[in-house]
Formats: structure tokens, sequence, C-alpha cells
């Protein structure tokens, strides 16, 4: 999704949407539980806390990029999965291994960070972007938790959890809530989605709620954006810090300027 971001070329967020129906068709059983791989026409071998963690970043940055509902929805059905399968209640934090996982002698807990970040990293930023989505005070408490489990390693060895500490960053933020309300297919709607989607903003999440009937499936999930409409029947930019929103505005300008802290 990042080169789809920069390039802002459909094939490479086509291909995103087309990866994430596969694994989600295939891959994930009436059951909800994840698996690891898919060969010969069948999935195998149930997925660890890496699979689930970075399965539901992808979720979450298609969302954001197609502001299609299916895919948040499954992000979070699948977060709830990984809390109920691989949390650690004693002592926080995820496990490697699930707990129906019969085939290990110890469940170990993973937060270095190398060329592949660790599912604990990965997580508590998932955690903290859909605490942020949908309001949900437990998932950005489990975001707390996970860096108090860590942070003594985290600490003695920085440079070895780089995708912890943006988890860190921003938990402890500024962080932005960014809701744009507007007609699905007007110009102005598109002009103000691109213009943010397209820029480096660390730290922030963008919700679209669409005007009509349409906008009430995202206020199911993010009940806070119930009250959110275009002003001036133009594409309308909410910026928030921590639910705290300045006045909407219809200019993209100002919309930046809202978003340098």
């Amino acid at each position: 999704m990042i080169i789809y971001y920069v390039l802002n070329n459909k094939k490479y967020k086509n291909a995103a949407s087309k990866a994430a129906k596969f694994i989600l068709k295939n891959m994930k059983p009436g059951s909800g539980t994840l698996y690891h791989n898919y060969r010969d026409g069948r999935a195998s071998v149930i997925a660890n806390i890496d699979d689930y963690a970075f399965f539901i970043m992808g979720l979450i940055e298609l969302y954001e990029a197609t502001f299609d509902i299916a895919y948040l929805k499954e992000a979070i059905s699948l977060n709830d999965k990984s809390i109920e399968k691989f949390w650690d209640k004693k002592n926080d934090g995820f496990y490697f291994t699930p707990v129906d996982n019969n085939d290990v002698i110890e469940r170990m807990k993973y937060t270095s960070d190398g060329a592949i970040p660790s599912g604990n990293s990965v997580s508590m930023s998932n955690l903290i972007k859909l605490a942020k989505i949908t309001g949900r005070k437990d998932l950005a408490e489990k975001a707390k938790k996970i860096g108090r489990a860590f942070f003594a390693d985290v600490e003695k060895n920085p440079d070895f959890h780089t995708q912890f500490l943006v988890g860190y960053d921003f938990l402890f933020g500024p962080s932005y809530e960014v809701i744009i309300c507007g007609k699905s297919d007007s110009t102005d709607t598109k002009e103000m989605i691109d213009s943010i989607a397209g820029k480096f903003i660390p730290n922030r999440i963008i919700i679209f709620k669409p005007t009509g009937n349409d906008g009430q499936k995202i206020t199911q999930i993010a009940k806070y954006t119930k009250d959110y409409k275009e002003i001036n029947n133009k594409a309308t930019a909410y910026v928030c810090i921590d639910y705290q929103c300045n006045l909407p505005t219809n200019n993209i300008k100002k919309m930046f300027e809202l978003l340098t802290p």
C-alpha cells in the first residue's frame, strides 16, 4: 500500500485488494481463525501472531485506501480474535503461538524488530489505530499494556525495537483523527482524500463518512462520527486530537495547517 500512496497508481491498490480477498476467502474459514499457508488448494498450519498482526495492518491500510467498510470490519474481527488466542492474561503482550496450539513446549513472546518487525510491535500500532477509529478504550488500554510490558527491553536496546518505538510515538502523540465527510462521487471529496492520502503524516487515522444512508455504516463502528456532516454542501474535514476537534473546514490548505503540531 505504501507504493500506492506514493505513486497514486491504482494497480497497486487493486493488487492489495485481490490479495486480501484471496486470504479472506481461502485462509480464514467460518471459525474466523487465520491460517499460515495455502498450497494445493488447501490452507494449513494455524497462523502465528505475526500473521495476524501484518494482515490486520494491511486491512487497516486497505480501508484507508478504499474506504470499503468490509476491510475495516475484518480488521476489527481478526484483531479481537488475536487477543482471544494470543494475549498473555497474566503478564500482558502477545505470545507467538495461539493458546490452542499444543505442539510447543513453551509459549514465547518476541519484541525485537529486525528485518521483519515483531508481532507485538505491529500489533501495538494496530491496537492504537483501531482504538482511534472505533473509540474503543479497551483496545487503547491493550496498547498501553504492551508498552509497559516490554519497556525495560526497549529502553536497554532501542536500536532493536524500531517498530516498537513507532508505536510508542503514536501512543503518546500528538496523533490525529481525520474525519472527511462528503459525497462519494464528488470531485471535491476525491481531492480532499487524495491530498491527505498522498502525504506522509505519521500518527494519524483517516475515516470517510459519505453523505446519505451510507454514512450510517461507519457510524455503527465509530459512533462518535454520528453528528459529523458536510458543511456548506462541500467536502468537509474534521481534524481532531484525541477526539477534541477543531472547527470543520472545506479548505484543504487549512486542513493541513491543523495537522501541523
